[in-house]
């Protein structure tokens, strides 16, 4: 009588024993767990309903992009858009010009101080 690991064909690795025999988990090994139990059938879906289902989220998809698009159309009546840009490149502007200023100011006074700095470096 020929042993069992003669007789059998070679496996990879993770593929059992070629039994299929239940285990405690309700799934056979290699195979995915079953979402239901074994004795309930999974009801087919008419095709007409998802038609239907389709249909309704094409008209809700198109009646947000109407609103949106209504919406989009209101802004320029609600904001003048040229003047709203024109106003912030102008107040960019300005702090850049105050900065500017700012800084000149601050080396104006490294400059006095280094001066008084070297008076008295001469003095001494």
């Amino acid at each position: 009588m020929p042993l069992i690991s003669e007789t059998s064909e070679r496996r990879a690795p993770g593929q059992g024993s070629g039994l299929d025999l239940p285990i405690p988990g309700g799934h056979r090994r290699g195979a995915p767990p079953r979402d239901r139990p074994q004795g309930q059938r999974r009801r087919r879906q008419r095709p007409g309903a998802a038609r239907w289902r389709q249909v309704g989220l094409g008209l809700g998809l198109a009646a947000a992009g109407t609103t949106i698009l209504a919406a989009l159309m209101q802004i320029p009546q609600r904001f003048d858009g040229l003047l709203l840009v024109s106003n912030a490149i102008a107040n960019v502007i300005g702090g850049l010009h105050r900065l500017g200023g700012g800084l000149l100011q601050l080396v104006g006074v490294l400059v006095v101080a280094l001066l008084a700095v070297l008076a008295l470096l001469l003095l001494v």
